[in-house]
């Protein structure tokens, strides 16, 4: 039987859910926001006569959602026999899945993320997720993303008008454009921002964002992430999504190498921030 999960996502809520064999788990996120990263205890249910066990695990990786993830881990191992400790050290020593939140440098004062988000839906939670480990209200939440190409065109301004809403500095720019034009592409995506009330600008505007109102373009996914590496304030929180993982850049039918996260460390080294 597969794991489901359900529960609040605030701090100190208790998280229940079903693993193999139907034994239950209970669990609770002790702590997410101040130290950016994740403390979770989980507690095997008494069900089936596998007693009670208590694990004490402690994550680098981000947010609510990996939160769930490590408890139903916890749940299914807990279940099929493993010792506490061996748990403890295997999920406490993950470092999470390449391309899903993945964490550029080690500077929490500039922290820059990779994530594969590329629909609305999958953008919305990490930038909420990102939203919540702010921990400066001047604090500014970075978006860079684009929109794939020959691929579902009624998402591009969804994606837009996500950025909008959630995002401080939204960054829109090309991701796999394949066989349609690049700045069509983006003309589409930027039209769920202006239909929220920002307007377009260039790169060499180091203004941009919720409060002038204004959202930058730039085609060039290299240099827009430079410019939100550049335009970052001690404190900001840098997002990268659309490709994640992915080492490779699709222009026209030609499949070129690159790197969000390779990009973005060489920028935060240049700067001093990694």
């Amino acid at each position: 039987e597969k794991k489901t999960a359900e529960g609040q996502s605030v701090e100190g809520k208790t998280v229940e859910g079903k693993t193999v064999e139907g034994k239950t788990v209970e669990g609770k996120i002790s702590k997410e926001k101040t130290s950016k990263e994740n403390i979770a205890e989980a507690r095997k249910g008494e069900n089936g006569g596998v007693g009670n066990m208590t694990l004490a695990i402690k994550s680098s990786v981000l947010g609510r959602f990996n939160a769930l993830n490590i408890l139903g881990a916890a749940a299914a191992a807990a279940a099929l026999g493993l010792e506490p400790r061996t748990i403890e050290k295997a999920l406490s020593g993950f470092a999470g899945t390449p391309g899903r939140l993945t964490r550029v440098g080690e500077n929490s004062d500039y922290l820059v993320l990779a994530d594969y988000s590329h629909t609305p839906e999958a953008l919305k939670v990490a930038l909420e997720t990102l939203d919540g480990l702010k921990e400066d209200p001047e604090s500014r939440l970075l978006c860079l993303f684009g929109c794939g190409g020959d691929r579902d065109r009624g998402k591009r301004p969804l994606m837009g008008r996500t950025a909008a809403r959630l995002a401080d500095v939204v960054i829109l720019t090309s991701d796999n454009p394949r066989t349609e034009d690049p700045m069509a592409i983006i003309e589409e995506a930027g039209q769920g921002l202006k239909d929220s009330g920002l307007k377009p600008v260039g790169a060499a505007d180091r203004t941009a964002g919720r409060k002038s109102r204004t959202f930058v373009v730039e085609e060039d996914r290299r240099l827009a992430v430079r410019y939100g590496c550049e335009v970052m304030n001690k404190g900001d929180i840098f997002l990268i999504a659309g490709k994640g993982h992915e080492n490779y850049q699709i222009l026209g039918r030609e499949k070129r190498h690159f790197d969000d996260v390779e990009e973005a460390l060489a920028v935060l080294r240049e700067l001093g921030r990694e």
